[in-house]
């Protein structure tokens, strides 16, 4: 941690406040253009907004617990009940209809809706993609091989292996 704070510091510097003097001049920003895609939806009842919240625990528990009855082991629906993938799926099939109604048909409605999960998750999803693609173009172009063998040949700084 101490080498990594004394070299992330004057990094962090350099790459920051300094470059940006350089970088930037001339560089005159305007606010961009917003766009509202909120939605005026009346909001459900909290007893059931708590139901759909709970809904991916209470499956996945019930489908745990109904394992432990005899009878009921091994059971198809109690076994895709407790995989949270299916009990993620099932709530969200849920709650579409139960927070939008008949209005999840209209096209402004979709839009919107996928808008505002897409912006929030897609930068997060791009990233991960990102990270994991050049992983691989590492791992298959030998680099990390090439990293492990130079490592352990050689007394190399943890630092400049990073």
């Amino acid at each position: 941690m101490p080498y990594g704070t004394l070299i992330a510091m004057p990094t962090a510097i350099v790459a920051g406040p300094l470059l940006a003097r350089f970088t930037t001049r001339g560089v005159r920003l305007t606010p961009p253009a917003l766009h509202d895609h909120r939605l005026a939806i009346v909001t459900p009842s909290r007893a059931l907004s708590l139901l759909i919240v709970l809904l991916p625990v209470l499956l996945i528990a019930a489908g745990e617990l109904g394992q432990m009855v005899p009878e009921w082991r091994g059971a198809p629906a109690l076994v895709a009940a407790s995989n949270p993938v299916v009990a993620l799926l099932v709530t969200n099939l849920l709650a579409l209809p139960v927070l939008f109604g008949r209005r999840l048909r209209d096209a402004k409605t979709q839009y919107a809706v996928w808008h505002e999960t897409m912006e929030a998750a897609g930068t997060i999803l791009l990233v991960i993609g990102a990270g994991g693609a050049l992983k691989q173009v590492l791992v298959t172009a030998g680099l990390s091989d090439l990293l492990a063998r130079l490592a352990l040949m050689h007394a190399i700084s943890p630092l400049l292996l990073g």
